[in-house]
């Protein structure tokens, strides 16, 4: 009974969901939590008997995206995202990617990729920010800037142009979406923190999860000054009892900003992107059946899925494979459901509850979602399997 009042809510969340019309053209402040599990590892451990999940938690704060034309580059993925005038979320380059906007600035979708022979299912909830121009800092604090940490030795150069940040650590590599622009609010202050979750639990035997967060916040002063604050905490501690917080100030290096001196702060909205992250469903020679869709479809309280899956040397295990996908895909679409109606994702400051997709996919999860096979095909000319399942109550 608990399961289809369960169905029956989320069923009324989506007749009732209010669209609003693509948002229009500008910088946007991305707050936003996505998982990335590897839908081939669950299904193989569970061909022994054995529950097992290993997935990626990543949860952001302050980061900043360009949208043009309904069109913007997610951060860490590099996969276009669309939205239609009536909410609708997809993307050019990659089928498999659904979800919707709201009009109060909710932002869902899901998806998969293939990466390194894996298939690789994508979450991601969050809220898109409006920050126009009169909303971020403005013009007299854009510049370059040289900033050093007294206690470790570590510089940074820092860009501010149009009320957008971002930095990079000279002489070292760092992680991608670090230098991507955080928005700088009207009074020249700004934060933001990015939280890694890796986990690989098996049930009944182990569990291993390890987080790392890192938050940061500073201020641009009109005098040309700046000042930055950054922590790192892993597993909940920092790495040592007596590590510090990396403080950063420094001074206005240069007033010019253009892309000769390679400081267009705006270049880092259109990276190239990862183009094997876009080779899901994008199958050469064959035939793709004609029952086959890329959308959920509701029939009654279950739901109807469809999938596809590369051979993977055994015709049954692809079967297999496939099916955990399209199952994989009904858990993000009613998690992503649950996430929007039932636990609001908060956008406010003095928010200071912890509130994570993750919990709800897995209590998905937990469920253990009962389906049927409805068809499936192989097609020997491309190698590809395809699937479609219904869920049973």
């Amino acid at each position: 009974m608990t399961k289809k009042v369960f169905m029956h809510s989320v069923l009324l969340s989506v007749i009732f969901s209010c669209f609003a019309a693509s948002p229009k053209n500008g910088v946007y402040m991305f707050n936003y939590e996505r998982i990335l599990n590897s839908v081939d590892v669950q299904q193989i451990y569970a061909v022994y008997g054995i529950e097992a999940r290993q997935d990626i938690i990543r949860k952001v704060e302050g980061c900043g995206v360009l949208i043009e034309n309904g069109m913007f580059l997610d951060p860490e993925s590099g996969i276009e995202i669309s939205i239609s005038l009536a909410g609708k979320i997809s993307s050019p380059e990659n089928p498999t990617i659904q979800g919707k906007y709201k009009n109060n600035g909710e932002i869902t979708f899901y998806g998969f990729y293939e990466e390194n022979n894996q298939t690789i299912q994508i979450t991601l909830t969050g809220v898109l920010i409006s920050k126009e121009e009169s909303r971020r800092g403005g013009k007299s604090l854009n510049g370059i800037y040289e900033t050093v940490d007294n206690g470790s030795g570590k510089s940074q150069k820092v860009v501010v142009s149009d009320g957008l940040y971002t930095w990079e650590f000279k002489d070292e590599i760092v992680d991608s979406i670090q230098g991507w622009p955080v928005i700088v609010e009207p009074d020249g202050s700004f934060k933001s923190s990015s939280e890694y979750i890796t986990r690989a639990i098996m049930k009944g035997m182990s569990d291993t999860v390890v987080s790392s967060k890192t938050m940061s916040s500073g201020k641009v002063f009109p005098n040309g000054s700046i000042s930055i604050r950054t922590i790192t905490l892993n597993n909940g501690y920092t790495m040592g009892d007596n590590q510090k917080p990396l403080v950063f100030n420094g001074k206005k290096s240069s007033e010019e900003i253009d892309k000769k001196s390679g400081a267009n702060v705006y270049d880092k909205f259109k990276r190239k992107k990862k183009k094997s992250r876009y080779a899901f469903s994008k199958v050469s020679g064959g035939t793709m059946p004609d029952w086959y869709f890329e959308e959920i479809h509701a029939d009654g309280n279950n739901y109807l899925s469809c999938a596809m899956k590369s051979f993977a040397g055994d015709e049954s295990m692809t079967q297999k494979l496939a099916e955990s996908v399209a199952v994989a895909q009904i858990i993000s679409y009613l998690g992503t459901e649950v996430k929007a109606y039932q636990v609001a994702y908060s956008s406010a400051e003095n928010d200071k509850s912890e509130k994570y997709l993750y919990k709800t996919i897995d209590a998905l999860n937990d469920r253990k979602i009962s389906y049927e096979l409805v068809k499936s095909y192989y097609d020997k000319k491309s190698k590809v399997m395809y699937v479609c399942v219904k869920t049973k109550q």
